[in-house]
């Protein structure tokens, strides 16, 4: 497997990264022993990140640990996590952060997870060159993330079912839809864990609108 050098930033991102993945699939943390510090696989790495994040959230609800948490900071970091996977697909990220009261109190990984799984899903389900719109803004004691995408947008039917545990569309070549099926339903239970909502709004052949609504921390 070839390997090449990378800049101490981009380790120390890749490395943490690789940690959070570990853990979150029930790794040991000595497995992630062979990314040396000079080196690392970018196609293990971009196997390991395009991978859908799946996780026991009836476990979760226990051991979530909350802090302060910038929302802009979170969706810049997952921005990070998805670079290698929006260069692959030769997406367009626009984004339109305006809120100016930013902070929740959360869990800034699962919170991160959440932006993941659902700007993954917003390039899986994409047909064309994938266009993606993330914005933020404040109303009342409330932030909210809106994430919108050119996709293949979804009917009624399929609106009412994709926050279930193992629930995934199979219009299209399925075969460029890879994951277990526990992503967006993972999103909602963790956006319940922080008191937030999840609501999708969605055209056929047009695309979908992802908005989550969380309590500021102030």
């Amino acid at each position: 497997m070839a390997t090449k050098l990378v800049d101490a930033d981009a380790i120390t991102i890749k490395n943490k990264a690789i940690i959070v993945i570990c853990k979150l699939s029930n790794f040991p943390i000595i497995s992630v022993g062979f990314v040396k510090i000079l080196s690392i696989s970018e196609n293990f790495w971009f196997r390991k990140i395009s991978e859908p994040v799946t996780i026991n959230t009836e476990k979760k609800e226990n051991i979530i640990k909350k802090t302060n948490c910038n929302i802009h900071d979170v969706i810049e970091e997952s921005f990070i996590h998805l670079k290698l996977l929006f260069k692959n697909r030769n997406a367009t990220i626009e984004n339109d952060l305006i809120a100016n009261q930013l902070n929740v109190l959360g869990s800034h990984e699962d919170l991160v997870n959440v932006i993941v799984n659902i700007l993954e899903n917003s390039i899986k389900y994409s047909t064309d060159l994938p266009l993606i719109n993330v914005s933020t803004f404040n109303e009342a004691d409330h932030i909210f993330i809106k994430i919108t995408d050119n996709g293949m947008g979804m009917n009624n039917d399929v609106k009412e079912k994709i926050f279930d545990k193992f629930y995934r569309e199979t219009k299209g070549n399925i075969h460029n839809v890879k994951g277990h099926g526990l992503g967006l339903s993972y999103v909602k239970k963790i956006v319940d864990l922080h008191f937030g909502t999840i609501n999708v709004d969605s055209i056929l052949d047009k695309g979908s609108t992802f908005t989550i609504k969380f309590p500021l921390n102030i």
